[in-house]
């Protein structure tokens, strides 16, 4: 009897659970960062546009690539930008309520990533070729223009 009653408990536990991983999706996986991981704008020596959806950012130790929920027209003319992260640690995670913030506009983060030194550094020469190669294909057309 006691290995019954253990049986239908256990079957109880297991059965809707299956059901609920057939029937429920997966929870998101966070985009935001935590802890340690954060940026630290303090820390912060640079930043590099993309486009107007993203921008890497030199965290000191760490390189971040960040995206905006929006676009974030005008970005690449802006000259410096500030940060509002957790109110009480100043840290920007990519969490709910975090922004970039220039003299016109607040952009809100939608994820953040820490990417290698490397990641980085290709991501700024392949930025850099494909703003020369755009600037080319002007310059042909111009020419090749009646």
């Amino acid at each position: 009897m006691r290995n019954a009653a253990l049986l239908i408990l256990a079957a109880g536990l297991v059965i809707p659970s299956a059901f609920a991983e057939e029937t429920a999706p997966a929870p998101a996986k966070s985009k935001s960062l935590s802890g340690v991981s954060c940026l630290t704008p303090d820390h912060s020596s640079g930043w590099t546009y993309l486009d107007d959806s993203h921008i890497l950012i030199d965290g000191g130790t760490r390189k971040y690539r960040m995206e905006f929920t929006e676009a974030c027209w005008g970005l690449k003319f802006e000259m410096a930008l500030a940060f509002r992260g957790d109110r009480f640690t100043g840290r920007v995670c990519g969490d709910i309520g975090d922004e970039v913030i220039t003299k016109t506009m607040h952009c809100r983060i939608k994820s953040m990533e820490i990417i290698s030194t490397e990641q980085y550094r290709q991501t700024i020469r392949d930025n850099k070729a494909a703003i020369e190669a755009r600037k080319l294909e002007r310059a042909n057309k111009k020419s090749s223009s009646p």
